[in-house]
């Protein structure tokens, strides 16, 4: 498993921050999600799951975010395909545009 590279690395990077804030609010279902389909570990999951506080899910989100970078250099497409199926329509159009314009250039 290596990190994100180039364009797929710019832009998880230039929307991080509002991923972290619009996907705290459903922060379970997206891990189970990318563990199901492997993108995540067992103990990337138990990590962002013991970083749930009664205070709210930011930092979970936050470290789920992060991580998501060590997975791959392929990986933003299968994240797209998850962020689909939680009902992130907004950010897996947003996203999927990006990743294709860097095909287009």
């Amino acid at each position: 498993m290596g990190r994100m590279q180039g364009g797929h690395y710019d832009i998880w990077r230039r929307y991080c921050e509002k991923l972290k804030e619009d996907f705290k609010g459903n922060v379970g279902t997206l891990v189970w999600a990318l563990f199901a389909d492997g993108i995540i570990t067992d103990e990337d999951k138990a990590q962002t799951e013991k970083r749930k506080t009664s205070e709210g899910n930011l930092e979970a989100t936050c470290y789920l975010i992060d991580i998501l970078f060590e997975r791959g250099n392929d990986v933003l497409p299968q994240i797209i395909q998850v962020l689909k199926r939680c009902g992130h329509n907004h950010w897996a159009a947003i996203l999927d545009r990006d990743v294709k314009a860097l095909l287009n250039d």
